[in-house]
């Protein structure tokens, strides 16, 4: 079965339009790379630029980042194994991760990866890097980065960028949240 399928409604998207979403949910870390790696991001975003995945990968070069999910899944060599781009409205039930951070790997696996079983039950154990949260993100930083293949391990949607994101949503009690589904042959 085509793990898509059971996502309802999906809009097929480009390459372009994900990563153009990840480096506008990273604009709060711009002041970390020089000023003309920052403009050349600011031009991808607002001419979509064909050198769009260039810049993002010099990006993680800069940030020292190039474990992060997001350009090893996107841009690394595990790349090759997507075969499409979506977008859609995911139920939070669907969400999983694979280990957000190594600090909260334990109590994710002790949920079997599910984000809201995390939010309601684990993410309070954690109060400095989920403090008392106020208001649901806003604007681009309310869509996620997801992946859908033959076999996550578990079964779900699995966030690779967003997490933190998705649990105060959760949290807050948003019961579907925006995002791009990356469709793997992995």
């Amino acid at each position: 079965m085509n793990p898509l399928s059971a996502l309802g409604q999906t809009n097929e998207v480009t390459l372009d339009d994900v990563l153009i979403q990840f480096l506008k949910a990273e604009r709060h870390r711009w002041s970390t790379v020089p000023s003309e790696l920052h403009h050349r991001i600011e031009r991808c975003i607002s001419h979509r630029g064909a050198d769009i995945g260039i810049v993002v990968r010099e990006y993680f070069e800069r940030m020292g980042n190039k474990e992060n999910p997001v350009y090893t899944r996107l841009l690394g060599p595990r790349s090759t194994k997507n075969e499409s781009f979506h977008f859609t409205n995911i139920p939070v039930g669907r969400l999983i991760s694979k280990g957000a951070d190594l600090e909260l790997k334990s109590s994710l696996d002790c949920v079997g990866g599910r984000i809201t079983d995390f939010a309601q039950s684990k993410a309070r154990d954690f109060p400095d890097i989920f403090p008392r949260l106020g208001n649901s993100p806003q604007g681009d930083l309310r869509t996620l980065i997801t992946i859908v293949g033959k076999d996550n391990g578990i079964s779900g949607v699995e966030v690779i960028d967003g997490f933190h994101r998705a649990v105060a949503m959760i949290l807050l009690g948003e019961e579907v949240i925006p995002a791009f589904v990356v469709r793997s042959r992995e």
